[in-house]
């Protein structure tokens, strides 16, 4: 994770490096902050199709444990 934070400084302009970063926020189930790194990318890039996937998905209601 921190190579993606430090990726982010080296490329400030570039959208992958947030992406990325939002891949390794969700994998420790940090949603907040994972979609304020996609808001990020989109903002420099608006067209990022992994970007935009992946906001979509996030803001989905995830499905209760319980519900099947």
């Amino acid at each position: 994770m921190r190579l993606y934070k430090r990726a982010r400084y080296l490329g400030p302009k570039l959208a992958d490096p947030w992406v990325a970063l939002a891949r390794a926020e969700l994998a420790r189930s940090r949603r907040d902050a994972a979609q304020r790194d996609l808001e990020t990318a989109l903002t420099l890039e608006p067209n990022h199709p992994e970007a935009n996937i992946m906001l979509v998905q996030l803001k989905q209601p995830r499905a209760s444990a319980t519900a099947r």
